[in-house]
């Protein structure tokens, strides 16, 4: 009987206590990682049991104070780059809140992976973990998403490839890009952007073409894959735990602020949910590192100001460049399959037409024109008449091969979409039928009838485009765009404070005596207006009619002039 007392009862309240996580992230005042717990306490055996996909992000140990602030050095020197957005879904990749919320990256598929792969690398992941599937099935993702709340997970989101895999994706774009409590942001790349509710909610990023080859980039993906960006992140992370973790009113502290801040710059627009935790985690950021020492004052204050202009201004544009419309969308792709040879046009006798250059011919040798491609219809005059197989077929490739979004669904869908964006000069008396009866080589055949000003307007006439109009300053009343400073919390916020503005701890910005800041004093961001931050902003400005369905879009600036040296 002694002995079954000791074996079943008193054995097992004696045995050491083994916690077991499934999740990432806070849990009370410790942090855990696939490769442990980051807590400022004992706590004793500790198992994370996590999905397949993330049992590979470890944080390495945080940082020496000398060490971080050389890796902090070299990684706010990046905000004063032209490529200072770049560096927001890294500085930022820690949402302070488990909102969700998602960001799409479009641009070429080289330059998407890149950035995406840093944002992993930047939280932990190794480079070959670091972009993610998208799971196939709404339970799959939600369990993935709800696994890793206040992280930023980069899923690599599939070409669809019929009618049921395109509803499968609409259905999953809600339950990624809608913000939802207790789930991770997501930053995505590939496949059809979000469209509708999904691309409201969430922000888009068109990435610039040879982003991965900057300089900037490059110096930051050296960083990443030195592991001395995530232990930054190690660092602030222990910095937090240090001063009692996620804190819920911290966190709405921070959440608050960031609010007012954004909506009194945006002049009351309304603010997707992943920009507010964006800047609240800015804000955050820069507060845990000054309090560590690994930053000054005067650089958490330069820092939260640089996140505050820059996310703003990204609200802003996302306003006024916003994805372009389907049919814009459609026609940039046609020309981009004659630019790129992979379709052509000829005349009713099946020789080169008129402007052959324009229509998929290249200029050969022995001075005689060759056709590029697959012929996708003729040129007679001023009509153009395309196929619908050729066409469709041709345009999907030249979507896939760029990374641009594709607006036609279907071979079968072409039609209606060249009909209701009134695409189209002429189609039968039948509402259904929208291609025309045409002879052509005493053969009768059935083709889309475009006018050639439709796919190359004259350069004088910009009439598909709406001119652009003065952007906002980024003000509230007389008062300059400023962030909060210092610590911040729900009792320091004024009710009658438009941006939440606590006073601040320390020398002001202007004060002098800076000595230690990371900034010098040759490099301080600018304050930079939206009428000088809109002349790197490339894109275009959608008639009204169009604005309603806008999502909220950042445009990184160009990179081709900081290439990196070979």
């Amino acid at each position: 009987m002694l002995r079954l007392l000791l074996t079943y009862v008193l054995k097992p309240l004696m045995a050491p206590i083994r916690r077991v996580y499934t999740r990432l992230g806070w849990h009370g005042t410790s942090y855990v990682h696939a490769g442990g717990i980051i807590s400022t306490f004992p706590v004793g055996d500790v198992i994370v049991d996590l999905p397949l996909e993330l049992r590979d992000w470890k944080l390495p140990p945080p940082l020496a104070i000398d060490p971080a602030r050389a890796t902090a050095a070299v990684f706010l020197a990046r905000l004063d780059e032209a490529l200072a957005e770049l560096a927001l879904p890294i500085l930022l990749a820690l949402p302070i809140a488990r909102s969700g919320g998602g960001i799409h990256l479009v641009g070429e598929r080289r330059d998407c992976a890149a950035l995406a792969m840093l944002v992993g690398q930047y939280q932990g992941a190794p480079s070959e973990d670091s972009i993610l599937d998208r799971p196939d099935t709404k339970q799959e993702l939600e369990a993935l998403l709800a696994a890793a709340p206040e992280h930023l997970l980069a899923l690599r989101i599939p070409e669809p490839t019929d009618a049921a895999d395109r509803r499968r994706a609409v259905a999953l774009d809600t339950v990624m890009y809608h913000p939802t409590p207790g789930r991770a942001a997501v930053i995505t790349y590939g496949g059809p952007p979000p469209t509708g509710d999904a691309a409201r909610a969430g922000l888009t990023i068109a990435v610039p073409r040879g982003l991965a080859e900057s300089e900037p980039f490059h110096s930051l993906a050296t960083l990443a894959a030195s592991r001395d960006l995530a232990g930054l992140r190690a660092t602030q992370i222990a910095a937090r735990a240090a001063r009692g973790g996620a804190d819920p009113a911290w966190c709405d502290a921070h959440l608050i602020a960031a609010r007012r801040a954004l909506v009194a710059c945006a002049d009351g627009q309304r603010m997707p949910a992943i920009a507010v935790a964006m800047l609240a985690g800015a804000y955050g950021w820069a507060e845990d590192l000054v309090a560590d020492g690994v930053l000054v004052p005067e650089d958490g204050a330069r820092t939260r100001t640089v996140a505050l202009e820059r996310i703003a201004h990204a609200v802003l544009a996302g306003a006024a460049d916003a994805i372009p419309a389907p049919d814009v969308q459609f026609l940039d792709l046609l020309r981009g399959v004659f630019e790129s040879g992979r379709g052509h046009l000829v005349d009713d006798s099946g020789a080169a037409p008129p402007d052959p250059e324009l229509f998929g011919w290249r200029y050969g040798p022995g001075g005689i024109w060759l056709p590029q491609g697959r012929q996708l219809g003729w040129r007679l005059g001023v009509d153009i008449y395309l196929t619908r197989t050729e066409l469709f077929s041709a345009i999907v490739a030249q979507a896939r091969a760029t990374g641009a979004p594709c607006p036609i669904s279907s071979a079968r869908a072409l039609g209606p979409f060249l009909r209701d964006h009134e695409l189209l000069v002429a189609t039968e008396s039948s509402q259904q039928n929208t291609a025309v009866r045409k002879t052509i080589d005493r053969q009768p055949v059935y083709a889309f009838r475009l006018a050639y000003e439709v796919i190359y307007p004259p350069a004088a006439e910009s009439s598909r485009t709406a001119p652009q109009e003065p952007p906002k300053e980024l003000t509230t009343g007389s008062a300059p765009l400023e962030p909060p400073r210092g610590p911040i919390s729900v009792d320091t916020l004024p009710e009658a404070a438009t941006l939440g503005i606590v006073p601040a701890n320390g020398a002001d910005e202007g004060d002098e005596g800076n000595e230690g800041s990371i900034w010098p004093d040759a490099t301080v961001p600018p304050a930079a207006t939206a009428t000088s931050r809109r002349q790197v902003l490339p894109g275009r400005r959608l008639p009204p009619s169009r604005d309603a369905a806008a999502s909220h879009t950042i445009v990184l600036a160009d990179t081709s002039s900081q290439r990196r040296p070979s």
